[in-house]
């Protein structure tokens, strides 16, 4: 699974963090390290959506919890149901919790959500249907496209006889 990384800088809050890209209905996996303050106790990311449709515009923030790894630096998994259609206009955020039980905000990088072209499946689509068919212009009708196995093992392409019109 290919991991966002993600360094913090404290100094730098008005700088936006690295952009993170991720599949519709596809998990991502965010590496969150950099300049972590050392009283962090533990460690978020939200994701923001703003439904502009509505009046006044709503706001909705799902969060996912990180995991401290032996280096100090944070992991958080975000599940398929963190994204559920394609958008560009996207926001993250990084929130801490110090050793107090305070929270602490860590900064705000853009997310976008690139639409999958299987749909969230985890089946790759098929390079061409099944029942595939050629056209024959000359007798206005289709002929379905077989593959056959000659007695060498070798694959050759037939057209069964039967004609479909359109």
């Amino acid at each position: 699974m290919t991991t966002n990384h993600i360094i913090i800088r404290p100094d730098r809050l008005n700088f936006p963090l690295a952009t993170c890209n991720v599949g519709r209905l596809s998990s991502a996996v965010l590496t969150i390290g950099g300049e972590i303050p050392a009283d962090i106790d533990g460690l978020a990311v939200q994701i923001e959506y703003t439904d502009a449709t509505a009046n006044p515009p709503a706001t909705a923030r799902y969060t996912a919890a990180a995991t401290r790894q032996a280096d100090g630096s944070f992991r958080c998994y975000l599940a398929p149901a963190y994204f559920p259609a394609a958008s560009n206009a996207l926001k993250y955020h990084v929130i801490a919790t110090d050793a107090e039980g305070a929270p602490r905000w860590l900064g705000t990088g853009n997310l976008r959500i690139l639409d999958n072209p299987a749909n969230g499946s985890a089946v790759a689509p098929d390079i061409l249907p099944r029942n595939l068919y050629a056209y024959s212009p000359s007798r206005n009708c289709y002929y379905k496209v077989i593959a056959k196995e000659n007695e060498y093992g070798e694959i050759t392409l037939d057209v069964d006889e039967t004609e479909v019109q359109p």
